[in-house]
């Protein structure tokens, strides 16, 4: 039969008035620069259909994926196993989740449900007859490492512990003290590339390891350059008139591409996501003139989940926190030390209320030579990097914010060192060796699929 496959795009662009995900505080939609869409790609061959559903948005939780997984299946007949879902994460989208001080945009949420369901459904109906190529080439112009060593005496307020951190993520105004990043980036940019029998294109599924840009001003709704690489594709290949191009996150909790250590040219707002965007676009074009097309490809996937504990706040812990509440009239929404002690309080008494473990979820997925492994939250570039020196012998890239956002999942190292990754709340509370044992669970399927 040979390989099938089929793409798909749904606009999902919330309403004016939207509450937006991606900040401390909630922010509201004013004004919309681009779409934003919910894309999938499906991929067949005699014994396994694969889909993929990437969503601009910045979370998702677990169990919001899930119900999305359930109403899929009652469709389509599709298992859990067979669907991957994960976010862009850009953070000027709609809010399906509470997150901090931010709340979720309750009617956006139930939306976009309904839209995914809708999409998964439609792009089946697109499957045809398909040939497929990958790669991975270098792109370390546009990822930098956030979080900084910075000099000795410099106070860096931890607003959990209330004593001084040793590393500084983003550290504004602070640039004077860096001495230097903690770590080295990812600098893949992977890609699958789809095309009918007859050369036209389906679509591109690409991977790299950069957070989101963020060159808008707050209130503005856009696919950031996630969405930029897309419309680039579409505009620059040929025969590409129903081309889905989709870029998904890689493991990039630790990076993005703000640049503290030297000095920084004005731009206007959304250049940069465009320029990088159309540059990172170019860069996968360039390479597919040196793929080899394959159209009876064979398509693996295994599947596991482990339960992870929570990192919760001990009595003392808690007594500060509602004191710290206690009596509170109003909170500024900045970012002082003293506005951040009042969010991570909150935060400790809403982690004191949840359940004491995460499910976390992992796939990997086999096309040809390719692996691909999913990864539920925002994890490092370390994490990336070990498991891609597992796989040498293969293209491997790590799709993360799949299948659920669990939050940030820094290596077990990192919290002697702190940092806002590291700082307990809602977002940031598996234990701290929860990175190692979700890697090795990743490498198990890996493995699987190897031999």
């Amino acid at each position: 039969m040979g390989l099938l496959a089929g793409a798909e795009k749904i606009e999902i662009t919330p309403r004016l008035g939207t509450a937006i995900n991606g900040d401390f505080y909630t922010h509201y939609a004013l004004s919309i620069q681009d779409r934003l869409y919910a894309k999938a790609i499906v991929l067949s061959d005699e014994n396994v259909t694969l889909l993929f559903i990437v969503v601009d948005i910045c979370t998702m939780s677990p169990d919001y994926v899930d119900d999305i997984k359930r109403e899929i299946k009652n469709k389509t007949g599709l298992a859990s196993d067979q669907i991957i879902i994960s976010c862009t994460h850009t953070h000027a989208a709609g809010a399906t989740e509470e997150v901090y001080l931010g709340g979720a945009d309750l009617a956006y949420r139930q939306s976009l449900r309904l839209q995914i369901v809708r999409l998964a459904t439609t792009v089946l109906e697109k499957i045809r007859p398909a040939k497929i190529c990958y790669g991975q080439v270098s792109a370390p112009e546009y990822v930098r490492c956030r979080r900084y060593y910075m000099e000795k005496g410099t106070t860096i307020i931890n607003p959990v512990s209330d004593k001084s951190d040793i590393v500084k993520t983003n550290p504004f105004g602070l640039e004077k003290h860096i001495k230097g990043p903690v770590s080295i980036p990812n600098e893949d940019l992977s890609f699958l590339a789809i095309k009918g029998l007859d050369d036209q294109w389906i679509g591109v599924l690409a991977n790299y390891s950069l957070h989101y840009v963020g060159d808008w001003e707050n209130g503005t709704i856009t696919a950031d350059y996630f969405g930029e690489f897309a419309k680039f594709l579409g505009e620059s290949l040929p025969h590409a008139n129903d081309l889905v191009g989709i870029m998904t996150n890689g493991t990039c909790g630790d990076i993005n591409i703000w640049n503290f250590t030297s000095k920084k040219k004005k731009l206007e707002p959304h250049q940069e996501s465009r320029h990088i965007g159309q540059a990172l676009a170019q860069k996968v074009i360039n390479a597919l003139s040196d793929c080899i097309w394959e159209k009876d490809t064979t398509i693996s996937i295994v599947s596991d989940h482990i339960k992870i504990k929570t990192r919760k706040p001990n009595l003392e812990d808690l007594e500060i926190a509602r004191d710290t509440i206690t009596g509170l009239k109003n909170l500024t929404p900045d970012y002082s030390d003293e506005s951040l002690r009042i969010i991570y309080a909150r935060e400790q008494i809403l982690l004191d209320e949840m359940k004491g473990d995460r499910d976390c979820k992992m796939q990997a997925i086999k096309i040809g030579r390719l692996l691909i492994g999913t990864l539920p939250g925002e994890f490092f570039a370390e994490t990336g990097l070990l498991i891609k020196s597992h796989c040498s012998e293969m293209t491997y890239f790590s799709i993360g914010l799949a299948n659920g956002n669990v939050g940030y999942v820094p290596p077990e190292g990192q919290f002697a060192l702190g940092g806002y990754e590291t700082w307990r709340s809602r977002y940031s509370c598996l234990e701290l060796n929860a990175e190692e044992k979700i890697r090795k669970c990743l490498l198990r399927l890996i493995d699987r699929l190897k031999h």
